[in-house]
């Protein structure tokens, strides 16, 4: 059964067709329509001081053309041109009780009876397709987690031509598995637009049942003829629903007896769950066996994916998509489609604050308020950011500490949401705090709650390869064991790579690959050592590439930074460094960093070592002179001759 409002174009040659009417002229008329059409389709006119429009009820489609404008006929209304507008079961109900109220007619029964003959019946939950054209189909699709299926599907259905007179049009129905509850409607409606794009539905509205409508679907058969029906089977939101609960006044062999008698006129859309009971949905589908089904299936995106989707999304609101746009989509994890909105939402809130609107740039998110939470004095992110230098890799650490935080927002929202792999790589030369800053982002990630206990494992190769056959595994997991519920800190970490293959070396990363996966959830692996060979060990071994989110370069120190580190070493041994020493250490570490793997911060400890062997032997020559200032404060005499560049240079073989 259709239901349809009939918009009239008017023009100048025709007017209103209403204006002039009474409502027991319409009545007549609609009268003799339906005895024309045998009760086929019913044209009237709803004329209050508020209303005057005109409605079509059919039972056939086909009828539609001539029996509207016989109407108009009748009315003495030269043929004019007109738009139908779908309408619901329950607008159609109400626009006809409103009629009986106003005593246009005796009762809602005298217009097709047949199609109010359950006004007190569920009819689940109705809708009407949004109207799409081709294009807009195919944009929807593109951002669909059904795509790739649906796109296939969509290219099937254009493929034939467009069907007007037969009688049967249903080839096939769909099973949709999807476990999302928000936007499960998305595939249902471009299924629908699509086929009702080329008739093989009459009608653009659909009908959404759950378990509590199913049983009531026998009461749909008169108003269901060539719309569609969704039988959501899935579990309910508490996990609980077996699909043969839902059945104890209906079973599922007087169900499907109901889809096989009505299959070539009603199109089944089945809403199926991987949480669905196995024993329900086998039964159930050995009951259609007469039905041909297409199955839609959701999937995850790659970095790609998710990055061309969230480009796509913009452009379809003719926004310009920049580099802030995909800034915190890492590039080694997979994305579910429900997580496209949340960081296109966010993009486009601070495009319309800083491009848009930028009077209001400094106007904060309730997110980044919570952010910008300021920490405690004495906590450990305050240590780290108290630390000299390492601008790039607090930066960094505070965009990964943020990414965590937001994971943190999305997962109190939906439970299902994956968890990032947090596993990462810290990489620089010697004596660039990258155990220190590894110890502090530790207790940081148990500050912040996400790490449950931020403890700290500092393991080398010794500590993970093992002398015999078996052992490596097992010491490796002891590690992994030790280190749940915080960090696990494998330095110089490429040590393990060996030259030939098969060998204790890669048994070892084979299992800390095996270990990252199983303990994502709460532990985190930093890989640490030099730059070049970090890279190189990473890129050995796709496992690894692809679960190392993050990768934070330490920079070596300059000279002014390590005249502050020394200074603040020395502050911690309770001696004082005197100003005229600063001309000379300045001269030192500057030519200090011209030299390959100078020690960076460990070159500066061991400059004080040095001067404190000075000092004491310059104090020994003449002990008559020491005082508590003399003695806790290093000048300039105690820093002479204890460093010399490094000039050799490689012979070189051959003649000059």
């Amino acid at each position: 059964m259709l239901f349809f409002k009939i918009n009239i174009i008017k023009s100048e040659t025709s007017p209103t067709p209403l204006n002039h009417l009474q409502p027991k002229i319409l009545r007549s008329i609609t009268s003799d329509i339906e005895t024309e059409y045998d009760n086929r389709i019913s044209v009237f006119a709803k004329d209050t001081p508020v209303e005057k429009n005109i409605y079509c009820i059919t039972k056939e489609y086909d009828l539609i053309t001539g029996a509207i404008s016989e109407f108009f006929e009748k009315l003495g209304i030269d043929p004019i041109k007109y738009r139908l507008k779908e309408l619901t079961y329950d607008q159609i109900t109400n626009i006809m009780s409103s009629a009986s109220r106003n005593e246009m007619i005796e009762q809602e029964s005298n217009i097709l009876p047949e199609a109010f003959d359950f006004l007190s019946c569920s009819v689940g939950n109705e809708h009407i397709c949004r109207y799409r054209t081709k294009k807009k189909i195919e944009s929807g699709i593109a951002l669909s987690p059904y795509r790739d299926d649906l796109m296939q599907e969509f290219k099937r259905i254009y493929q034939g031509a467009k069907i007007n007179n037969c009688r049967y049009r249903i080839p096939v129905h769909y099973i949709i598995e999807t476990e999302d509850s928000e936007n499960v409607r998305e595939p249902i409606e471009a299924l629908v637009s699509t086929l009702h794009a080329k008739n093989r539905v009459l009608s653009s509205r659909y009908n959404i049942l759950d378990d509590t409508d199913i049983s009531s679907i026998q009461n749909l058969e008169s108003i269901s003829k060539d719309t569609t029906l969704v039988l959501d089977l899935r579990p309910s939101s508490s996990g609980s629903f077996e699909f043969m609960e839902c059945m104890s006044f209906f079973s599922i062999s007087q169900l499907c007896s109901f889809i096989n008698k009505t299959k070539n006129n009603i199109q089944y859309i089945f809403l199926f769950s991987k949480k669905m009971d196995s024993n329900s949905k086998t039964e159930l589908l050995s009951h259609l066996r007469g039905l041909s089904f297409v199955e839609i299936h959701g999937k995850m995106l790659s970095y790609e994916e998710f990055c061309e989707c969230l480009k796509m999304k913009s452009k379809l609101d003719n926004l310009l998509p920049d580099p802030s746009l995909t800034a915190n989509v890492s590039e080694h994890q997979n994305y579910s489609y429900s997580q496209i909105d949340g960081i296109y939402q966010d993009w486009v809130t601070q495009k319309l604050k800083t491009e848009i609107y930028p009077q209001y740039a400094q106007c904060h998110t309730s997110a980044e308020m919570l952010l910008k939470k300021t920490p405690d004095k004495n906590s450990a992110y305050s240590e780290l950011q108290s630390m000299i230098g390492l601008a790039g890799v607090k930066k960094q650490i505070d965009k990964i500490l943020s990414f965590f935080k937001l994971y943190q927002m999305y997962k109190n929202n939906d439970p299902d949401f994956e968890k990032p792999s947090m596993h990462m790589a810290f990489m620089g030369s010697p004596g660039t705090a990258k155990t220190t800053v590894a110890r502090l982002f530790a207790r940081i990630l148990k500050d912040n709650n996400i790490l449950t206990k931020g403890n700290f494992v500092e393991v080398g190769r010794a500590d993970l390869i093992g002398q015999y056959v078996g052992w490596t595994a097992k010491m490796v997991r002891q590690k992994f064991e030790e280190a749940e519920g915080g960090v696990l800190f494998i330095d110089e970490a490429y040590s393990l790579l060996e030259d030939k293959h098969g060998l204790y070396g890669d048994e070892a990363i084979n299992t800390i690959v095996d270990e990252c996966e199983k303990r994502r959830n709460d532990t985190i692996v930093i890989f640490a050592g030099y730059q070049e060979p970090m890279k190189e060990f990473i890129a050995r071994n796709p496992g690894l590439r692809s679960r190392v989110s993050f990768k934070i370069n330490f920079e070596d120190y300059t000279p002014a930074e390590l005249l502050q580190i020394i200074r603040l070493m020395a502050k911690n041994k309770h001696l004082n460094i005197s100003s005229n020493a600063d001309n000379m250490l300045t001269e030192i570490f500057s030519s200090a960093c011209k030299s390959k793997d100078f020690g960076n911060g460990r070159f500066a400890r061991n400059m004080i070592e040095k001067a404190l062997m000075n000092h004491a032997h310059i104090l020994a020559d003449s002990p008559e002179n020491i005082n508590d200032s003399v003695l806790f404060t290093l000048d300039k005499n105690d820093f002479e001759g204890i460093y010399t560049p490094d000039d050799t240079q490689k012979s070189k073989i051959g003649f000059n």
